[in-house]
């Protein structure tokens, strides 16, 4: 069982944490988190301080495994740049559904009753959240994110940092670009270039990211 430590401490590392325990695969120590003062208690694990304790935590503990739990793409990137000599945990909580042959990069997290199908290539640093739904062939690229709800269909393809939101669909054959944004609820009907936002059904583009 390896030592995990999750970098932040809002809702997204708590939901991390209890994945983690659940798994049965972490003995989960704690957060590191810029913001709260060390010592205080989220549920139950305590904050150790903040992202510069890691190099001395790392030297303490030999199985130190560490998970960025920031649902901010951009933000979560920049955290993962300090930390370039961290052993990452992939976290997938045992009630997500996972053929056989999908892969999940370091980093990532797979949250409950996330159903990822054959053929899935899943990045490091990705979020795949509550409930989403990921159909045969599709690509997921680095620090890209799912949002609780949402619905790709066959070979969609979202690059790199690019968010899906809550609820949306996305329909076969789709290339989200990298760094774009889908609303809730949209309806993704075409390819989307990179850089851009869009909602409404069928989706439109409202700005650039």
């Amino acid at each position: 069982m390896d030592s995990l430590i999750i970098a932040g401490a809002s809702g997204h590392a708590r939901v991390i944490a209890s994945a983690a325990r659940k798994t049965g695969l972490f003995s989960v120590i704690g957060y590191v988190d810029n913001e709260l003062p060390q010592g205080r208690l989220v549920d139950g694990l305590p904050v150790l301080g903040g992202d510069g304790i890691l190099p001395s935590l790392k030297q303490k503990i030999s199985d130190l495994k560490v998970i960025v739990g920031i649902g901010d793409n951009a933000l979560r990137e920049s955290v993962v740049s300090k930390f370039v000599d961290a052993d990452y945990a992939t976290v997938i909580h045992p009630d997500a559904v996972l053929a056989n042959d999908v892969q999940v990069g370091c980093g990532s997290f797979v949250a409950a009753s996330a159903t990822i199908n054959i053929g899935v290539r899943i990045g490091c640093h990705a979020i795949v959240n509550t409930g989403a739904s990921i159909d045969h062939d599709c690509t997921i690229a680095d620090f890209s994110s799912i949002s609780p709800g949402a619905t790709l269909t066959g070979g969609v393809s979202l690059g790199a940092g690019g968010m899906i939101g809550a609820g949306a669909v996305i329909v076969p054959g789709v290339e989200i670009g990298e760094h774009s944004v889908i609303g809730a609820g949209a309806v993704v009907i075409h390819s989307i270039p990179k850089d851009t936002r869009w909602v409404g059904v069928p989706a439109h583009q409202i700005s650039n990211s």
